[in-house]
């Protein structure tokens, strides 16, 4: 059993993510502020800020737990419309919705990938250059990045935790396949899934996973021997593939699965640990070419 450094946690180039709304902003992504009116009631009056944005950007990224799904950017001050970043691994994991110059508080950004181990990430404040209020990840550069007063760029890290499961465990090893793809042992201190991940195949530009097998549901306990379908993809004229099991807590208790990395935000969530672990499987009867 090994811990797959090319993995489905690893994944995280991709950008495409809709973020938290920070407290300054509405509609637009304008930055206002909402006082009630003497006498009105429950009716609110929307007052345009007028504060004249800030000449120097900032962060605030501290240190937080986490189900691996979101951070939250405590405040980020842009001098320039623009977005706030988070990057681990020197990778693009998250990007906020479209902020304007001015200063921002609880800053919630969705991740594109599910974290499944605690680390440090880096959050960046990244100008809107061509003014669409659009986030391309294809365009980030260095001179994109907004600096302070001294022209370093402005950042700053977190340590993000996870919280621990310390009775989950799965172990899952390399095999020839033949009739099933077999995880050798699970152990769920609570009810859960076991769910199978394989690398995307036939385009070089593509870095993702796909979902070949779910388990039906297991109530908590040891179970040994869980056995899926014998499919899973291979690149052309290979016969192995390095594929990863999670091991899936049904969090909300229905039973129900509904957990899917390219949406972090589902009810459902891995275990942690083990996270997910990886195994290189090698279909039976196959000669590489």
């Amino acid at each position: 059993m090994t811990q797959s450094r090319r993995s489905v946690l690893g994944l995280l180039a991709s950008v495409g993510l809709l973020g938290g709304v920070p407290s300054r902003v509405a509609e637009g992504q304008v930055a206002r502020a909402v006082e009630s009116e003497p006498g009105d009631g429950d009716t609110d009056a929307v007052e345009e800020n007028d504060l004249s944005p800030p000449s120097t950007p900032a962060l605030d990224f501290r240190d937080q737990k986490s189900t691996g799904g979101s951070v939250t950017v405590a405040s980020a001050t842009l001098a320039e419309g623009g977005f706030v970043v988070i990057v681990h691994d020197d990778e693009i994991v998250g990007v906020s919705t479209y902020l304007s110059a001015g200063r921002f508080e609880d800053v919630t950004i969705d991740l594109d990938r599910p974290l499944f181990e605690s680390g440090t990430l880096t959050a960046t404040i990244q100008t809107d250059t061509n003014g669409n209020r659009t986030f391309d990840a294809t365009t980030v550069k260095l001179s994109c990045s907004q600096r302070d007063e001294e022209s370093a760029v402005v950042s700053d890290t977190a340590t993000v935790s996870l919280p621990q499961s310390q009775d989950a465990e799965l172990v899952f090893r390399d095999q020839v396949v033949d009739e099933a793809i077999v995880v050798e042992s699970a152990t769920f201190p609570e009810g859960g899934f076991i769910a199978l991940f394989a690398p995307q195949v036939g385009d070089p530009d593509i870095d993702d996973y796909v979902e070949i097998g779910v388990s039906d549901y297991f109530e908590p306990g040891h179970y040994e021997d869980i056995t899926f379908g014998s499919g899973f993809p291979t690149e052309s004229g290979e016969c192995s593939a390095e594929v990863n099991a999670l091991l899936i807590r049904d969090r909300d208790d229905n039973r129900d699965y509904e957990f899917s990395y390219h949406f972090p935000g589902t009810p459902d969530y891995p275990f942690i640990p083990p996270g997910d672990v990886s195994a290189t499987l090698t279909k039976a009867d196959c000669q590489s070419e």
